[in-house]
């Protein structure tokens, strides 16, 4: 068995990291939470041999992230067939979850770094034994680690981005189930799994490569939000900063939403923090996005009355009152991002694509996209996201500097209308800053992790990938045309070296049908007709800049639209690369998965585009 062995991770202020601010002394006791996370991690094995390559000495502190998504540091007390360490797990919030000392782990035995405790089977590590002299630290279950030399200073970067890691990876959309392949209709009839909700991953009937068997993406780190006791709920996966009353101001048009949102402060909503207009804002559409849980509980559809796809306190399960957040709103919140078609669907109300069409947009309609917290649909060219024809839910954020959401890519401003439905609004983009143009909207602040130029680089091997979130695309985006979902995940799996232009030395398993946070990574929310952009990332993609065959048409993602297939099979999530639109089906509860209004089920054929890495 050969092994990759992890060198000595040592952040030295002469590595190309801009300035630095500070230094933590390398004892076990001396670093702290902040420390570990800005490290580089990584999943390679880590060499405790008896040799000059041995990596981890007595005395050696190593950092890492466990499987269940906290950071923690450990220092070797001694090693041999057997390893003895200390260890200390840490909260988000910097608390101690866990910590210990002389922690024995046996030969071939692995370790729970959440529990501090010895585990046969699968955990954090394994302490791998080849031979009586040869042994790894072995990352199990998305585990990572990162090693330090005893003495080394660790010096902290200002930037949080070390070089060669993306600087906004996507982060698993939430869903842990699979879904069987029989398909029933919407109509009804019979249910393959009606009773038990989803196969497990590993049943034959279930395809392989959907998004609950991969579960590709940044883990959610437990607990996912933090109740900061000051009327501020932190979400530890993006490090955003949310107003925990959900529903502070009731339901109100466009600009007034930007208004208020920008106008709280403390004392407003419960708020005890500290801050002043102009700290908060009306969320974009990714940061609004952001706290949507694509996998639903199953009590959920035995229960019957409403439900939601935000995340419970932990992230293991669906939100209920007070935990975290209270007063969510049954429906639609609206972004600060505007729906930046320039005018073009004014006279169009229509897209056919192979004798099917779409309703874009209310050719009277100036709207704004909306995500529904009922069903995690994201909603734009929609006339429930008029900007003053249907008020609309208000969900204040702030980011501290700290978001690791990334930008939309909208960078001009947009009126807001002056009347009633569709009236004196254009819907052209214009600069920010002038005329009547209401402040604080997606393309005034541009809030979150800037893209990096260029946004993507062709590999020359017929595959493309995004320096923004280091996901590997295949070039041509238009290889297999039209495809039911099965047949998808199918021609996804199977892709390798040699077809669709590619000379990348691939195997089958090395791509797959990328879920819909990946795919939706794509869009550029500044753009329509395709909203994907250019190479650069300042421009909109044109055919070989950097993709072939781009579509603005739907493509399939391997995630399951849970509220109609807990009981049917029925659906599955697709963006529609003409807006970044996502679009499951149009029912708002798992009853109208049964009355004929999906617009997409897993037999209808729609486009495919592999992805890698992740």
């Amino acid at each position: 068995m050969r092994h990759r062995v992890l060198g000595v991770v040592l952040l030295l202020i002469v590595c190309v990291l801009g300035p630095f601010s500070g230094s933590a002394s390398s004892s076990f006791s001396g670093i702290t939470l902040s420390d570990i996370m800005r490290a580089t991690l990584s999943a390679d094995p880590i060499n405790g041999s008896d040799n000059a390559t041995n990596s981890i000495p007595t005395g050696t502190i190593l950092m890492y992230k466990t499987d269940e998504g906290r950071y923690g540091v450990l220092e070797i007390a001694s090693y041999g067939q057997d390893l003895t360490l200390n260890w200390r797990t840490y909260n988000a919030d910097g608390s101690v979850y866990g910590s210990g000392q002389g922690l024995a782990i046996r030969a071939s035995y692995s370790c729970d770094l959440d529990r501090g405790v010895e585990d046969a089977f699968s955990a954090d590590f394994q302490w791998h034994l080849v031979t009586s002299t040869e042994r790894y630290i072995e990352p199990r279950a998305g585990a990572m680690f990162a090693v330090v030399q005893p003495g080394a200073a660790i010096f902290t970067p200002l930037l949080p981005v070390q070089p060669g890691r993306a600087p906004a990876p996507v982060p698993r959309t939430g869903q842990t189930s699979c879904f069987g392949s029989t398909y029933s209709g919407p109509s009804g009839g019979t249910c393959c799994h009606c009773a038990t909700g989803a196969y497990p991953c590993d049943t034959a009937n279930c395809p392989e490569g959907q998004d609950g068997q991969l579960r590709m993406g940044t883990p959610w780190p437990v607990p996912r939000f933090t109740d900061n006791d000051d009327g501020t709920i932190t979400d530890n996966l993006t490090g955003l900063i949310w107003l925990r009353d959900a529903n502070c101001f009731q339901t109100v048009d466009w600009e007034d939403a930007l208004h208020q949102a920008g106008r709280l402060e403390d004392g407003l909503c419960g708020l005890a923090d500290g801050s002043v207009p102009g700290d908060w804002r009306l969320p974009n559409i990714r940061e609004l996005q952001s706290l949507i849980r694509y996998g639903l509980d199953e009590r959920a559809f035995h229960t019957g009355g409403a439900h939601y796809t935000i995340s419970n306190t932990l992230g293991t399960g669906e939100y209920r009152d007070w935990d975290p957040f209270t007063n969510v709103d049954w429906g639609l919140y609206w972004t600060s991002t505007t729906y930046a078609d320039g005018g073009l669907t004014i006279d169009m109300q229509f897209l056919t694509y192979s004798g099917q069409s779409y309703w874009l947009r209310d050719p009277d309609a100036c709207t704004a996209w909306c995500v529904d917290v009922r069903n995690g649909r994201v909603l734009g060219a929609d006339v429930d996201c008029d900007k003053s024809w249907y008020p609309k839910t208000v969900w204040p954020v702030r980011d501290a500097g700290a978001s690791r959401v990334p930008r939309t890519g909208q960078s001009w401003c947009y009126e807001a209308p002056s009347g009633g439905h569709g009236s004196g609004c254009s819907g052209l983009p214009e600069e920010c800053g002038h005329g009547n143009l209401p402040a604080g909207q997606d393309g005034d602040l541009q809030a979150g992790v800037a893209w990096p130029v260029p946004r993507f680089t062709d590999n020359g091997d017929g595959t493309v990938t995004d320096n923004l979130t280091g996901l590997i695309w295949l070039r041509d985006a238009n290889c297999f045309g039209e495809r039911t979902w099965f047949a998808a995940l199918d021609l996804a799996n199977s892709l390798r070296n040699g077809e669709c232009g590619l000379s990348d030395g691939s195997v089958e398993g090395d791509w797959r049908l990328p879920n819909i946070l990946e795919l939706q990574s794509l869009s550029h929310y500044g753009f329509v007709d395709p909203a994907v952009p250019d190479t650069v990332g300042d421009g909109k993609c044109q055919n070989g800049d950097p993709f072939l065959n781009l579509q603005s048409w739907f493509y399939w993602s391997s995630t399951t639209y849970e509220i109609c297939s807990r009981r049917d099979p029925a659906s599955a999530w697709c963006v529609n690369m003409f807006d970044g639109h996502l679009a499951p089906g149009s029912g708002g509860s798992a009853a109208d998965c049964f009355q004929g209004n999906l617009i997409f089920d897993k037999n209808d054929r729609f486009l495919v585009w592999p992805v890698r890495g992740g």
